[in-house]
């Protein structure tokens, strides 16, 4: 009897299997449209010039194709669209379908038996450029120091390094007048003590740093030592 279940469990196995490798071969071989959501890839080959506003990071965009195709577009290589700005020199109002439909060849994804269709969202945003620069700024240290008990700061805190280097759109870049650091507040310093503390990019998105942390020094020195001396 058990010898006669297993058998029966087995022959069942395997016709499920057979039944799903059927379906597996027909839906593949399927044509189907389907909406993907695909990143947008900004390609600025200039060094002198950059983006000053954002942008959606992604698109979703309709394609037609074979189910094996798509399947594996959306498994081994996701689609992009390339957005050329290189010839932007300060404002352009992109309609992505109209863009995409004049330049299929910037819509990366396996030809063959893939087929783009159009852009489905976003319609259209624009696409502002600025002049690319780099500045040389101090950097404001955001402190508050508690000696341990018996002791007092001794001098100013020392910085290393004392600037950084900001890189980003011109408009950004021209109002900073220094980077700022995250709040430091050590407690129950007794020796010579160094910490490193995060710097605050203020438009991460557009403004890269040459560094992202500084080193603070605090001296101190007994209340004893400096009433003898």
């Amino acid at each position: 009897m058990k010898s006669l279940n297993v058998k029966k469990t087995l022959t069942w196995l395997i016709s499920f299997f057979l039944a799903v490798l059927v379906w597996f071969v027909i839906v593949n071989n399927n044509e189907y449209t389907v909406n993907m959501e695909i990143p947008i890839k900004v390609y600025e080959p200039r060094e002198n010039k950059t983006l000053k506003n954002k942008i959606p990071s992604k698109a979703v965009v309709r394609f037609k194709g074979k189910g094996r195709a798509l399947m594996a577009a959306k498994i081994f290589k996701e689609p992009s669209l390339i957005l050329d700005v290189a010839n932007i020199q300060e404002r352009y109002h992109v309609s992505l379908n109209e863009y995409y439909q004049k330049y299929p060849n910037r819509v990366d994804y396996p030809r063959g038996d893939m087929e783009f269709l159009e852009v489905v969202y976003p319609d259209t945003f624009t696409v502002l450029i600025d002049d690319k620069i780099s500045r040389e700024l101090p950097v404001k240290l955001n402190y508050s120091v508690e000696p341990a008990p018996g002791y007092l700061l001794s001098g100013k805190p020392v910085m290393e390094p004392g600037t950084v280097i900001a890189t980003g759109p011109k408009s950004k870049l021209q109002p900073l007048t220094a980077i700022e650091t995250r709040h430091l507040k050590p407690g129950n310093i007794n020796r010579e003590t160094t910490l490193e503390v995060e710097l605050i990019n203020p438009e991460p998105s557009f403004i890269s740093l040459s560094q992202k942390t500084v080193k603070i020094t605090f001296q101190v020195e007994s209340i004893g030592e400096r009433t003898f001396t």
